[in-house]
């Protein structure tokens, strides 16, 4: 009898449990609460799977547009905040069909991710002319963004600072100075590889005699993989040549010519079957920039009287003078096998001729005297590259590649300051300072690239390079009793510079 009670209890328990959790699910199904969903998703291309960055997207409701965004620059878009209902969305690429998607959103299911939205790929005929799939000026990849300067049809660039300021995250102050995200620690490379033309102290004037129309593409490297040499903590800044297969001969020059500045360049290309040669020139010049300076500083004691005074004013002229050339051979022995060469050579040359006139007042007298300022800076740079390039058919961005790369530099730097005294208190002194510098860079490298998936690949390589700088200062001053130069030993020397590095990624 007792047993049977207990059971008795515990279906009544049961039962009463059971029908409050169906009153209270009766409940919540009766509710008029709203809640608010969303839409999500990724446009791609259907056939290389590659993201489709700035996309335009449309939210449609009942046919009406609602809202409206672009995909980022991973091809993500979402619309949130959306209330229960039936809707449409809209999606449209240049050089790609329109696409419509209807996606529903109730309580049940309010977040609604279209996961990958595969876009097709169009051509249209205009007559006689084929247009498809418009070339895109930025492309989003791995590590980098990439400004295809050669597909910027609104570009107005005449040198290699202008195309650069066009490149994204990317700065160039009136001095020409480069900056990436804030940074002027930046790491320059030339078709992928270091080169000794792009210096951090010379980068600018390299890059203003390089023509506009010789540059292809600029990467801005955020996130260098260990491919890269740890230099540049803000980046690195990969220049992009034109580089294109050749079938017969083509040849031009142009010139400008401006109150301030001139350029000229020329451009040769023969080409014939599996062979080709390119060779580009270039140089910048400015007529000589004329200015004008004034200087004055006064100190005053407590009683408002003078007790220092010194005025300067001077006259300056300056001239610059870039050039550049190049030529390039490539040899194609088939589709997946081959070589190609380059030689170059560039520098510049800056002259600065300045006087100064000086008068200066204390309590012991007036002193005039002048100061002679002369600078003349030259810089040249040699560079020759044999690269060998191996595609696998199997994969389009499978590559093998083994380069050979020979620099060398000579600079030369002249500074004089003379101080003539125009009053008898004012003794006559000069200083002379030269400094010759030479050197030269050999590089060894082998680079395999293989990737897997739709993102992803895998770099291996190795790399030497050694490097050798010799470096003669010398610094002259006044001898006034036999009017003659003397070497200043403590502010002369030679220093040599050996650095050889071997490295694997």
């Amino acid at each position: 009898m007792q047993k049977k009670l207990t059971l008795l209890l515990f279906l009544f328990i049961f039962l009463s449990y059971a029908q409050e959790n169906t009153d209270r699910y009766k409940k919540s199904e009766n509710t008029n609460t709203l809640l608010f969903g969303k839409i999500s998703g990724s446009i791609k291309d259907a056939t290389k799977k590659q993201v489709l960055p700035y996309a335009n997207i449309s939210l449609y409701l009942d046919s009406v547009i609602i809202d409206g965004t672009i995909s980022n620059d991973k091809g993500y878009f979402v619309f949130n905040n959306l209330a229960n209902g039936s809707y449409e969305i809209g999606i449209s690429y240049t050089g790609y069909y329109d696409k419509i998607i209807k996606v529903d959103v109730t309580n049940k299911k309010n977040n609604r991710n279209l996961k990958s939205i595969n876009m097709e790929s169009s051509v249209f005929i205009l007559g006689d002319i084929e247009v498809s799939d418009l070339a895109p000026v930025y492309e989003n990849k791995i590590e980098k963004i990439v400004y295809n300067a050669e597909n910027d049809l609104s570009q107005t660039a005449n040198d290699g600072i202008d195309v650069i300021r066009n490149a994204p995250l990317v700065s160039v102050d009136i001095d020409g100075k480069i900056s990436l995200r804030g940074s002027e620690n930046v790491k320059f490379l030339l078709n992928g590889r270091s080169s000794s033309f792009l210096g951090k102290d010379n980068v600018s004037d390299v890059l203003q005699t390089i023509s506009a129309d010789q540059i292809k593409a600029i990467e801005v490297i955020t996130s260098p993989t260990a491919k890269y040499d740890a230099e540049g903590d803000a980046g690195i800044i990969n220049i992009i040549t034109k580089k294109k297969a050749i079938d017969g001969f083509s040849g031009s020059i142009n010139n400008s010519t401006g109150t301030r500045v001139n350029r000229t360049s020329l451009n040769l290309n023969i080409g014939k079957g599996k062979f080709g040669l390119s060779a580009r020139g270039g140089s910048r010049y400015g007529w000589p920039r004329e200015g004008e300076n004034y200087f004055s500083t006064t100190s005053r004691d407590s009683l408002g009287d003078i007790n220092m005074q010194q005025i300067r004013n001077g006259q300056y002229v300056g001239n610059w003078i870039g050039f550049n050339g190049s030529i390039d051979l490539y040899y194609d022995f088939n589709a997946y096998n081959s070589i190609t060469s380059n030689f170059s050579l560039g520098g510049h040359n800056k002259t600065n001729e300045g006087l100064d006139n000086n008068t200066f007042t204390d309590a012991l007298g007036e002193y005039i005297y002048s100061v002679a300022d002369t600078t003349d800076n030259q810089d040249t740079e040699y560079e020759y590259t044999v690269n060998y390039i191996k595609k696998f058919p199997a994969k389009e961005e499978q590559e093998l590649n083994i380069g050979i790369q020979y620099g060398w530099h000579i600079h030369d730097d002249n500074h004089s300051i003379e101080q003539v005294g125009v009053t008898n208190n004012i003794s006559d002194n000069s200083i002379d300072n030269t400094n010759d510098v030479n050197g030269n860079e050999i590089t060894i490298q082998i680079d395999y690239t293989h990737p897997f998936g739709e993102d992803n690949k895998i770099e291996l390589g190795v790399k030497n390079v050694q490097r050798k700088t010799n470096v003669d200062y010398e610094t002259f001053i006044s001898n006034p009793e036999e009017g003659t130069l003397l070497t200043y030993d403590s502010l002369s020397n030679i220093f040599d510079y050996n650095q050889k590095v071997s490295a694997a990624y």
